[in-house]
């Protein structure tokens, strides 16, 4: 159901921002430009740009073929998820399944053509071969480990934490085991050392133009906490008493996961490491190394999409737990009812969310496409062969990419010129919050667009003076 969902809106929706600003600057671009990011930007999730550019040049322009990488990350997502929870949860495997494959913020994410669907994939395979390690101890594991792990990384720069995460617990695993051979730390590092020198010099690019700049800089618990709950919830609700009960609720598990490690170690000081240190480990490392980059050099916390890793990890969180303690028999009619509860929450919150209109993220890009084909339609009445649109100012992406996807070769291509500014002009297209700037002007309303809150207007005067 969640694959059909997918690939249903991957096909209806109209290209956001961030995706327009991908193919405009990075897929339409050389192939040495976007691979090195020679032209530094933060947008540039490079390998993802890659593929969209592979995927444009093999199935088309169309919205649908530009998102078939993320939709084939999707389908990754669906496997590895399954193969970790099957093998690694397999009392709660079908529950946590479905909770992590009906969680509406991401799975935007596996619509929306952008590197984020990709590194949440990669991160689910290299989460799968870690534990698969720390069973067979087979160097095979810590290549795919470091495979998918470096493809996280050049999917987007943000999982770096992850990364680190996932190598250092791999590393502490090849000494507890006494697997300490040239071999092993061979198989580990070679190819996440190898991404690395790779992508030294795209990182630095970023670093040097000061694009790591997307965050908040609050606390961790406003930036980071509550803007990802918010989303979580599809902005369903602004209450503060409904952002925190999910962060509560993974709170209380991160307590009980604490208590479990303890317990282990004290019922089995033989073999102190469970399955639930790993999955602490492995949702606090990329948490606290956030934190600590803000403190010491002032880097902005982790919000919304930024930060969307932590929902996939506290789902596997709460299931680890729940996992662990399987087999108390104080806890088995409380898990029931905890399971109960929580699928038919996680049930709601998908069934409210569910359009075909929009990504929570860009909704107010999502009517750039009709209100160009409606510009196009009334133009031609008009006989307004070529003109420039008068715009709210970061409209300039989507407007550039549907004139080259629609031909509109009316228009010129788009900047980031604010609404009248070096105006006036035949027509305009803006957002709500900026329909100030015609107030002067006498406008007729074309089109009033409820779902994205925009406005296409037709100037009479210009007109019918020129």
């Amino acid at each position: 159901m969640a694959m059909v969902f997918v690939h249903y809106r991957a096909a209806v929706l109209a290209f956001t921002y961030d995706e327009s600003w991908t193919f405009n600057a990075f897929v339409r671009s050389d192939w040495n430009s976007t691979f090195w990011n020679l032209d530094p930007v933060a947008n540039n999730h490079i390998l993802h740009s890659l593929l969209m550019k592979i995927s444009w040049n093999l199935f088309g322009i169309s919205e649908y073929a530009l998102r078939i990488p993320v939709l084939l990350a999707h389908l990754l997502y669906l496997i590895m998820s399954f193969k970790l929870l099957k093998r690694f949860f397999p009392k709660y495997a079908i529950w946590a399944f479905l909770a992590l494959n009906f969680q509406p913020y991401l799975l935007d994410y596996f619509v929306c053509a952008r590197g984020y669907g990709l590194s949440i994939s990669f991160m689910m395979a290299a989460y799968y071969h870690l534990l698969c390690y720390w069973e067979s101890q087979k160097t095979k594991s810590l290549i795919l480990l470091g495979f998918f792990s470096v493809l996280m990384l050049w999917s987007n720069f943000t999982y770096l934490l992850l990364l680190i995460s996932f190598l250092a617990l791999a590393f502490g695993i090849i000494i507890y085991k006494n697997k300490s051979s040239i071999n092993h730390f061979t198989a580990l590092l070679f190819l996440p050392l190898a991404g690395l020198l790779m992508l030294y010099k795209p990182i630095k690019r970023l670093l040097e133009r000061g694009e790591f700049f997307f965050g908040g800089l609050e606390s961790f618990y406003s930036d980071t906490v509550l803007s990802l709950s918010k989303r979580m919830l599809y902005d369903f609700t602004d209450a503060p008493i409904f952002l925190s009960l999910f962060p509560l609720l993974v709170f209380i598990f991160l307590i009980l996961a604490i208590s479990g490690i303890i317990k282990n170690w004290k019922k089995n000081p033989k073999n102190k490491i469970s399955p639930l240190f790993f999955h602490l480990s492995i949702f606090l490392g990329p948490i606290i190394g956030s934190i600590l980059l803000h403190h010491l050099f002032a880097k902005p916390y982790l919000i919304e999409r930024t930060a969307l890793f932590i929902l996939p990890l506290s789902i596997i969180l709460i299931f680890g737990v729940l996992e662990y303690f399987k087999n108390e028999k104080g806890f088995l009619r409380g898990q029931r009812v905890f399971v109960i509860v929580f699928m038919v929450f996680t049930v709601f919150n998908f069934s409210q969310s569910i359009n075909f209109n929009y990504l929570i993220d860009f909704k107010e890009h999502s009517d750039t496409r009709n209100a160009l084909l409606n510009l196009r339609e009334i133009r031609s009445v008009d006989e307004q062969n070529y003109f420039v649109l008068g715009k709210s100012k970061y409209m300039n992406a989507t407007i550039n990419f549907y004139r080259f996807k629609e031909e509109l070769n009316f228009l010129p291509g788009s900047d980031l010129r604010f609404c009248n500014e070096k105006g006036p002009y035949p027509y305009y297209y803006l957002f709500a919050e900026d329909i100030y700037c015609i107030a002067d002007l006498n406008l007729e309303l074309v089109k009033y667009f409820p779902i994205s809150d925009t406005y296409l207007f037709r100037n009479p005067d210009f007109i019918n003076k020129n």
